[in-house]
């Protein structure tokens, strides 16, 4: 019996039309609607954070159009709204199709959109309106809207389970990663959001959850969608390459989290663990590529008149550039200049819009419907607008990372200091042209949306879009259910216990003599403790790092950063990019030791009101004006920076 004998297309008919139940395509097409609005809602946002960047006063004066809320609110309606929800349309759509069964618990799956979707726009609207960010990368959402898109996750990761349990044989390649896709998320999203350590601890767990989160989960879905779509044109899978593509994947990625952390204060054997498997991610990508290639010999053609196909290709060639930036993230040579500069945001936006972006839009074309008349006439136009926009807007971060790593490590050899104070301004004078060209580049992605909604609107089929024949090549490799399912666990879970969990034990309670020496760090200074909340609530460690690191960029900063120094601090605020200068010793120079100057600069950095003009006005500075605070939090936040000693 060949694969599209076994897909049983009455069964599918037959729970369209129970009368008690949704239709399982119904059920997958809301998930892939309401991904698009977020969709639209995070590119729009993420554009404004970065005309910020820009123009700090354009739309000025309002605390939820502040850089330090516009960004989380972005990433979170991209990551788990998009992306998020998107993988659970594919894997709702594709897993029935795949294994011959029908889609279980439908309306549980339907009221699950309710909560997923729902807490995901409360939790952005509870940190960019009422500023509750909890200040973590990718993690900013509130504790009680964490709990309610956590269990969306696992509710959608059971469903897709006990879907594919339902087949009576072994799952095929794409639904390996379907299936472990929401198991990536929902694990990732349980250790995110759990507070399980203090300080140092509590930035390696962050950043584990973080790998799972915007890197293994959204690329599984990815590349199951690959699969999925491919093997539908596809000749012969390979036997042996898909098993090893995928084992390799699961296995390599959640060991890359620690290059976060590269020359920071965590244990150096941490610094080359990256290195090591981003090199084996390398592998595990060309094993992936390798294998659709495989199966796709002879029959391009046939692929090329496909729109979702032709977004998968994209996908895929960007995708291939994925554990490249991350070798280069990776190595300490090459991460001294580019680690905590505009570099990462590049990273960032080829893998969040660009290869997951791509790879999750082949879903929407094909989920949603989109047909053959809209491809002939505006889907190349989003197709060529989406690529080159991104394009532009990725190479303008990463040239604005180099500029900005090999001023500062100019400035240290020239003695200027580039990387605080007034040298600071050399850093964003040469950023200022590569920021104007990302806004453009984003801005082009955001008009690229425009025909893609409309053929949405306009032109859906209300079929499966353009990709027709068997749903998998004869001689596909398979694999069971309880393997695929209990082996990644493992292998997440051993993962973990290396790279977050026993460095997190190691780096220990004992305070350093920085942290004893400076009473404003300890948590019973009810104002250093208010300060601190603003400090993550209002986003600011998305501008400044709290880290000095051994190498030469970092020197002037202050004595290198160690684990003990943030044992008072509920988590390690250590930051992921300069826009502005470190301020993990802020509170030993001038002007930054100074209450009453802080509160001036941080009300209006620009135009600081009062006596203080002559003493911290930076009419170059990018940073936001904090005039919409009350004065009692300027009070607080400007204790909070004075006493980082």
């Amino acid at each position: 019996m060949t694969a599209a004998e076994t897909v049983a297309e009455p069964d599918v008919d037959d729970v369209a039309s129970a009368p008690t139940d949704p239709g399982p395509d119904s059920v997958a097409r809301a998930h892939g609607v309401a991904a698009v609005l977020f969709l639209v809602v995070g590119v729009l946002v993420y554009l404004g954070a970065a005309a910020k960047l820009v123009e700090p006063d354009f739309l000025s004066g309002s605390a939820a159009l502040s850089y330090g809320r516009l960004l989380p609110v972005s990433f979170a309606a991209l990551l788990y709204g998009w992306l998020g929800l998107m993988a659970v349309a594919a894997a709702y759509y594709m897993l029935p199709r795949l294994t011959g069964s029908r889609l279980a618990l439908p309306r549980v799956a339907l009221l699950n959109l309710l909560v997923v979707a729902g807490g995901v726009a409360a939790g952005s609207v509870a940190v960019g309106v009422a500023g509750q960010g909890a200040g973590g990368r990718y993690l900013e959402l509130p504790l009680w809207s964490d709990a309610i898109v956590g269990v969306g996750f696992l509710v959608a990761a059971v469903v897709a389970t006990r879907t594919a349990a339902a087949a009576s044989d072994r799952l095929p390649t794409a639904a390996w990663y379907l299936v472990g896709a929401l198991w990536f998320y929902a694990i990732g999203y349980a250790i995110g959001a759990v507070p399980l350590f203090d300080g140092l601890g509590d930035a390696l767990q962050g950043w584990f959850a973080v790998t799972l989160l915007a890197g293994l989960a959204p690329a599984s879905a990815g590349i199951g969608v690959a699969y999925y779509l491919l093997g539908r044109v596809a000749g012969e899978w390979h036997p042996r390459l898909g098993v090893l593509a995928f084992w390799s994947l699961v296995f390599t990625w959640p060991w890359t989290a620690p290059h976060y952390l590269q020359y920071g204060p965590a244990e150096e054997w941490l610094g080359t663990v990256p290195v090591v498997f981003a090199l084996g991610l390398l592998v595990a990508v060309v094993a992936v590529i390798a294998d659709l290639a495989y199966a796709m010999r002879g029959r391009f053609e046939q692929a090329r008149r496909s729109v979702p196909i032709t977004f998968v290709a994209v996908g895929l060639a960007l995708f291939a550039l994925v554990p490249l930036v991350l070798v280069v993230q990776s190595f300490r040579s090459s991460s001294s200049v580019v680690h905590l500069t505009a570099w990462g945001t590049g990273f960032e936006q080829l893998t969040l819009l660009g290869a997951f972006g791509f790879l999750a839009m082949a879903a929407a074309y094909h989920v949603l419907g989109i047909g053959r008349y809209w491809r002939r006439n505006f889907a190349g136009v989003h197709l060529v607008l989406a690529a080159g926009g991104l394009g532009i807007a990725v190479l303008s971060r990463w040239v604005s990372g180099l500029q900005a790593g090999y001023t500062w490590v100019a400035g240290v050899n020239s003695q200027a200091y580039e990387n605080v104070g007034e040298g600071f301004r050399n850093t964003l004078r040469a950023a200022e042209g590569p920021d104007v060209v990302n806004l453009v580049g984003l801005a082009i992605f955001a008009v690229s949306l425009l025909p893609f909604l409309a053929g949405l609107v306009l032109n859906a089929t209300g079929e499966a879009g353009e990709v027709e024949g068997p749903l998998e090549p004869e001689g596909a490799p398979t694999q069971r259910l309880g393997v695929v399912v209990q082996g990644a666990f493992l292998l997440v879970v051993a993962a973990a216990l290396v790279v977050f969990v026993v460095p997190a034990i190691d780096a220990g309670d004992e305070p350093s003599l920085l942290a004893e020496d400076s009473p404003s760090r300890v948590r019973t200074d009810p104002l250093f403790e208010r300060g601190y909340e603003l400090y993550l609530s209002e986003g600011c460690w998305y501008c400044h790092t709290q880290q000095v690191r051994p190498i030469v960029t970092d020197v002037g900063l202050g004595p290198v950063s160690v684990p003990g120094d943030y044992v008072d601090s509920d988590g390690a605020v250590l930051g992921l990019e300069r826009i502005g200068p470190d301020l993990a010793h802020a509170g030993s120079r001038e002007p930054t030791n100074s209450q009453r100057l802080m509160r001036a600069y941080l009300a209006d950095p620009r135009d600081p009101p009062g006596d203080a003009v002559d003493d911290v006005r930076r009419p170059w500075s990018t940073m936001p004006a904090y005039g919409h605070l009350s004065d009692d939090d300027l009070r607080a936040l400007a204790a909070y920076v004075t006493g980082l000693e």
